[in-house]
C-alpha cells in the first residue's frame, strides 16, 4: 500500500524526477539545496559533524523547522528506497571531506547549530555524497498525479462497473417498455 505524501514530500519527489528526466546525475545535495533558502547544511566527514548554518543566532523557530524538514526528508528518501523507487549509490572516485545543502552563503551564515539527533547526522554523514537512482515507477507516479497503480486500477474497474450498472438498468428497462408497448397497442 502506497502512503499518502504531503505538500513537501510530491515537492521533493516531483525534483527528483525532473533531475532525472532532466539527463543530470541526481545527488542528494541538489535536490534538497531548494528547501534551506537562507541557510545551510554543512557536514564534514573529517570531524563526523553536520551543522546547519544560520545568519542571526535568535532564529529559534527556523531552527526546529529546518531540523523536522531535514529528519522528513529522511523518512521520505528512507521510505522511497525501501519501496524500490529509488536506490542510492556511491559515485566512483567521488568523496569530498566536507558538503554542504542549501542556498546560503558561508559569508553570511556564521552562526551552526548541531543536529541533536544523531541519527540523521549519521544518515546524512553516510549519504552526503551518494547519487540517487530514481526507477520508473517513481516517474509514473508523479505522472499519475501521485495515484499508486492499485488506486488507477480500481477506479477504473468502479468506472466500468457503473456503467455496466446502467446498461444492465437501461437493458431492463427497455425491456419492461417493450414487455407494456404491446399489449397497450393491442387495445
Amino acid at each position: 500500500m502506497l502512503k499518502s505524501f504531503d505538500k513537501i514530500e510530491k515537492e521533493l519527489i516531483t525534483r527528483l524526477v525532473k533531475e532525472k528526466e532532466g539527463g543530470q546525475a541526481v545527488q542528494l545535495g541538489n535536490v534538497l539545496d531548494t528547501f534551506f533558502q537562507n541557510t545551510y547544511i554543512k557536514i564534514d566527514k573529517t570531524q563526523n559533524s553536520v551543522e546547519i548554518m544560520y545568519a542571526h543566532a535568535d532564529q529559534t523557530s527556523q531552527i526546529i523547522q529546518d531540523q523536522s524538514r531535514v529528519a522528513s526528508i529522511i523518512l521520505l528518501l528512507n521510505y522511497l528506497e525501501k519501496n524500490g523507487f529509488i536506490s542510492l549509490f556511491n559515485c566512483a572516485n567521488y568523496s569530498t571531506p566536507t558538503s554542504t545543502i542549501g542556498q546560503g552563503t558561508h559569508n553570511t551564515c556564521t552562526i551552526s547549530y548541531s543536529f541533536p539527533d544523531q541519527s540523521i547526522s549519521s544518515w546524512l554523514l553516510n549519504n552526503c555524497d551518494k547519487q540517487i537512482v530514481v526507477s520508473y515507477d517513481l516517474v509514473e507516479l508523479v505522472k499519475d498525479n501521485f495515484i499508486s497503480k492499485d488506486e488507477l486500477r480500481f477506479r477504473k474497474q468502479q468506472k466500468i462497473t457503473w456503467i455496466s450498472i446502467i446498461v444492465s438498468f437501461l437493458i431492463g428497462l427497455s425491456g419492461i417498455i417493450m414487455n407494456l408497448l404491446p399489449s397497450c397497442c393491442c387495445q
